[in-house]
C-alpha cells in the first residue's frame, strides 16, 4: 500500500496554496482504496465473549447497574422510563453525569470502554435503565 500511496502523492507535484487539477488513474485509486480497506480490516481485532444483561430502577440515591469489571469490552446503557444520570466510576451525580431520558441510550465500544462500576441516580422520582456488558 505504501508504494501505491507514494506514487499517487508524488504524481501531484509540490502542493501550494490555491487550487490544483489532479489527473489520476482511477484504476490505481481503486486499487489503493481496496488495499487501505484490507489494511484497516486486518487491524480490527475481533472480540468474542458472553454478555450480561442488567436492569435497575434508579431513585434519588445511588444504584449500581453493573459492578466494576476490568475486562469489560462492550457496554450499552439505555433509559426506558424517566430521566437518569449515569456514572462510569461508581458514584452518580444528578448534576455532573451523563443524562439519559426515556428512549435514549449510550454505547461504549472500540478503543475505550469504562471498567468502573456503572451507577445511576435520578434528581426526583424513579427511572428504569437496562444495560448489556461484555
Amino acid at each position: 500500500m505504501g508504494r501505491q500511496w507514494n506514487t499517487i502523492i508524488e504524481s501531484l507535484g509540490p502542493l501550494t496554496g490555491g487550487t490544483m487539477s489532479i489527473n489520476a488513474n482511477l484504476g490505481e485509486i481503486e486499487a489503493l482504496l481496496t488495499t487501505i480497506q484490507a489494511d484497516i480490516a486486518d487491524g480490527i481485532q475481533s472480540t468474542k465473549g458472553t454478555t450480561t444483561t442488567g436492569t435497575l430502577t434508579a431513585g434519588t440515591t445511588n444504584g449500581t447497574l453493573f459492578a466494576a469489571k476490568a475486562n469489560r469490552n462492550y457496554l450499552l446503557v439505555q433509559c426506558t422510563s424517566g430521566t437518569v444520570f449515569i456514572d462510569t466510576n461508581g458514584t452518580a451525580s444528578a448534576t455532573d453525569d451523563i443524562q439519559l431520558t426515556s428512549g435514549q441510550g449510550i454505547t461504549w465500544e472500540g478503543s475505550f470502554i469504562p471498567t468502573g462500576a456503572i451507577a445511576a441516580i435520578t434528581s426526583t422520582g424513579t427511572a428504569r435503565i437496562v444495560g448489556i456488558q461484555g
